[in-house]
This record gives C-alpha cells, sequence and structure tokens, in this order.
C-alpha cells in the first residue's frame, strides 16, 4: 500500500520532469539556447572576430564584451554575451558582414523557462525540495518494487529471465 501511496506522490513530479526536460533536449537542438543557430548565406572569407565583436557591442547601448560563441558551422551566426549592467544581452552577428541579426535578453527563452520549472517548479527552495523528496521516494519505489516483484523461491533465473511461456 505504502508503494501504491509513494507512486501517486512521484508520478506527477517524473512527467513533469520528464516533459521540461525533453522541452530542454529539443530547444537546445532546433533553436539553441542563445540563438547559435540562427543561419547565414557563407562567403568566401569572414569578418576578423574583432570587428564582429565592434558590432554587437555597438548594438548594445553601453555594453561591455563578455564572451564570444564561435558559430559551430559556416552557415551559422557568430554570438556576443554583451553585458549592459546587470544584463547579459544576447547579439547573433553575421559574420561575413558584421550585420547585427538578433538582439535577445540572456536566459529569457523557452529552454531558460523549463530550466526554472525542472529544477524548481516556479516555486524557489519550496519546488526544488518537494522535487528532492519525490527523486528520493523515487528510489525508494524502486528497492521496493524489486522486492514486490522478485519471484519467491524459484531461483536467479527465474528472477532474470523473461516467462515467455505466459
Amino acid at each position: 500500500r505504502w508503494h501504491f501511496y509513494a507512486g501517486l506522490y512521484v508520478l506527477p513530479f517524473l512527467t513533469i520532469l520528464a516533459v521540461t526536460g525533453l522541452i530542454m533536449l529539443w530547444t537546445s537542438v532546433i533553436s539553441g539556447r542563445d540563438g547559435e543557430w540562427i543561419a547565414v548565406t557563407p562567403q568566401e572569407v569572414a569578418l576578423p572576430v574583432s570587428q564582429q565583436a565592434e558590432a554587437a557591442v555597438a548594438a548594445v547601448k553601453e555594453g561591455e564584451l563578455a564572451q564570444y560563441i564561435a558559430p559551430r558551422s559556416d552557415d551559422l551566426a557568430a554570438i556576443f554575451r554583451v553585458n549592459q549592467g546587470d544584463n547579459a544581452i544576447m547579439v547573433a552577428v553575421d559574420p561575413y558582414t558584421g550585420a547585427v541579426l538578433s538582439i535577445l535578453p540572456r536566459r529569457d527563452g523557452l529552454y531558460d523557462l523549463a530550466v526554472e520549472i525542472h529544477g524548481t517548479l516556479l516555486l524557489g527552495d519550496t519546488g526544488d525540495r518537494l522535487i528532492e523528496i519525490a527523486a528520493s521516494l523515487a528510489m525508494v519505489l524502486i528497492a521496493t518494487g524489486l522486492y514486490l516483484w522478485w519471484p519467491r523461491n524459484q531461483g536467479l533465473g527465474r528472477a532474470l529471465l523473461p516467462d515467455v511461456g505466459l
């Protein structure tokens, strides 16, 4: 009975963790965490990174260059993190023309919302503790589930090999 009750508590949390984990996985693959999948038209020669950085910093008022994320391939934009006071801004720059393609706040997309839900359920420390309790109970569920499932007085082979005769 306690195994069942623990399962009722754990199931919603594991479902939320699975869904938000899937959102994080697919968002990072499809659009990237910081916009690194923005397509550009490749040309023969890319501008020096210093010129690309100047374009990125010029796009953000009172900005200070903090990070450069190199394009993963020739047809993708270069990404720069520019700090504007306490705010981090991601700037996508065409590495061939120096044109600014996108400006977006860092950690403000679907991926980041999924991370917050995945880690705290948007409840801060309380949500984190609820998830930790659910994870601990999930381990108890695995152990008690194995105990309940394990065949009695029939040997190790019966426990580990499937019974195709059923």
